[in-house]
C-alpha cells in the first residue's frame, strides 16, 4: 500500500509542477544550468562516437511535452525515481555514477501511439555532447491507439559535464 501511495504522490507532483522537462528536473532535484566539480572528468576526452548503452525504451502518457526533452541523471536516487514516474518495469542495471551518467530522452506528446524515439548515437562535439536520435512515426494506413503518448528512451553514458543537446531526424 505504501508503494502505491508514493506512486500516487510522484504523478500529483508531475501534474501539480506542470508536466514539463523543467518540472521533471525540479521533482528531482537536478539543475542542469550548474556543473558541480565531481561532474567534470580529469580528461574531457571522449572516443568518436561516444559508446552508449540503452537501458529502457517506454511509451508514457502523463505528462504534456510541446518539444522533446533531455533529462541528465547523475545519481541512483534520480534514476529511482524516473523509473517510477515514467512507469518503466524493465529492470534497470546498475549504474556507476562516478563513471557514468543516463540520459533521459522523452518525445514531444503525440496524438495517437505508434509513435517511438531511440537514440541512435552520441558524440562529443562543439563543446556539447550531442544524443542523436530517430523518431518513428505511424504510417497513414497504421491502426492505432487513439491516446496521447510520450515515447522516452534511457540511456548510460560515460560521465560529462558539457551541456547536452539532442540531434532528433524524424523517419
Amino acid at each position: 500500500m505504501n508503494k502505491n501511495i508514493g506512486v500516487f504522490i510522484v504523478f500529483m507532483s508531475f501534474c501539480l509542477v506542470g508536466c514539463n522537462k523543467q518540472g521533471l528536473n525540479k521533482i528531482l532535484g537536478i539543475d542542469n544550468e550548474k556543473s558541480s566539480p565531481e561532474s567534470v572528468l580529469a580528461n574531457p576526452t571522449y572516443p568518436d562516437p561516444v559508446p552508449f548503452e540503452s537501458l529502457a525504451a517506454f511509451q508514457y502518457n502523463q505528462t504534456e511535452l510541446s518539444a522533446p526533452a533531455l533529462t541528465k541523471i547523475t545519481n541512483q536516487q534520480q534514476l529511482e525515481e524516473v523509473e517510477r514516474a515514467m512507469g518503466i518495469h524493465e529492470s534497470i542495471p546498475s549504474v556507476d555514477f562516478n563513471s557514468y551518467m543516463c540520459v533521459l530522452v522523452q518525445d514531444k506528446t503525440h496524438p495517437t501511439g505508434g509513435y517511438t524515439i531511440q537514440v541512435k548515437q552520441v558524440r562529443a562535439e562543439n563543446g556539447k555532447f550531442h544524443i542523436y536520435a530517430t523518431r518513428t512515426t505511424p504510417n497513414s494506413s497504421d491502426i492505432v491507439a487513439q491516446v496521447l503518448t510520450q515515447p522516452g528512451h534511457l540511456i548510460k553514458t560515460p560521465k560529462t559535464s558539457l551541456p547536452l543537446e539532442l540531434i532528433l531526424t524524424i523517419e
